[in-house]
């Protein structure tokens, strides 16, 4: 069903957005017993932010850094917090290296 919506949605519009009818939840169906149902909703993968991005070929991308800093800034995550999880994710990459102009502040 969702994917009906969702090409739906696309025909009439390019842009989507989670407001539409593909991105709410499908509520129930039935199934062979009454008293159990089935839930589901799609999210837009899209939309999130990929801490993987932080690296690329063992370095830090300082444009990707400076993105998620604003993303925390924007749902209200402090600095410190947002600091201690780009550490976190630098460091669980051992080839990692910090080039001269690629600290993270």
């Amino acid at each position: 069903r969702a994917a009906c919506c969702w090409w739906d949605s696309r025909r009439k519009s390019r842009a989507t957005h989670p407001g539409q009818a593909w991105a709410q939840p499908l509520g129930q169906s039935p199934s062979d017993r009454p008293e159990e149902g089935f839930h589901a909703q799609l999210e837009d993968q899209q939309g999130k932010f990929n801490l993987r991005n932080l690296l690329r070929n063992g370095q830090l991308e300082i444009g990707q850094l400076r993105s998620f800093e604003r993303l925390c800034q924007m749902i209200s995550i402090s600095d410190v917090l947002c600091q201690s999880i780009s550490q976190r994710v630098l460091g669980s990459y051992t080839r990692f290296s910090t080039p001269a102009t690629g600290q993270v502040s």
